[in-house]
């Protein structure tokens, strides 16, 4: 099996850890890191990470069996490429944000117990069967509120092969996306 990740960045300090965690899985991969350098003191907004996502799907060729995308303050779990099952063309990864945030208490989504799938309840956390985005070739709306459940949305209009996962895969930092060093304040 090969991953295609996204990491859509604003070359935080953050972004070995996010490269570490999915070489730490010990399978075949391409890491595809976009964005400009920004300043140090940059802070971004939602068109650099939408316009980042977008140029890493426009590189995603028929040679992966997977894709999925991994903002640059995100990490995963070992253990989530045994989740990717080719019976499904969506698996969405089970998302803690960030336990260790002084300032709100730790979220599980999409949350324990309700495997719907909506906005609030689930973020980028999600991988794609490289054959199933090639087929659709949807790109992230910056105009949307919510451009990652924005995106998932218009694709489950193309399937119902979904499966959530039981266990956590992916670990978030909840707030401050958009900061350089992010605070978890909103």
């Amino acid at each position: 099996m090969k991953i295609d990740f996204i990491i859509p960045t604003l070359y935080r300090d953050t972004l070995d850890r996010a490269v570490a965690s999915i070489k730490q899985e010990g399978i075949d991969h391409n890491i595809l890191i976009c964005g400009q350098r920004k300043p140090k003191d940059y802070v971004g907004n939602p068109s650099d990470a939408v316009a980042n996502a977008n140029e890493g799907l426009s590189k995603i060729r028929i040679d992966s069996d997977w894709v999925m995308l991994l903002d640059d303050d995100d990490y995963l779990k070992k253990g989530f490429s045994k989740q990717l099952d080719n019976n499904y063309d969506v698996v969405v990864l089970r998302m803690s944000q960030d336990a260790s945030n002084p300032f709100y208490p730790p979220k599980v989504i999409p949350r324990i117990g309700d495997d719907n799938l909506y906005a609030g309840n689930v973020g980028c956390n999600f991988v794609l069967k490289t054959s199933f985005y090639l087929q659709h070739k949807l790109m992230f709306d910056a105009s949307i509120k919510s451009p990652d459940w924005d995106f998932l949305e218009k694709l489950l209009k193309y399937t119902t092969r979904i499966n959530i996962t039981k266990d956590i895969y992916y670990v978030a930092p909840m707030g401050g996306y958009y900061k350089s060093k992010p605070t978890g304040k909103r």
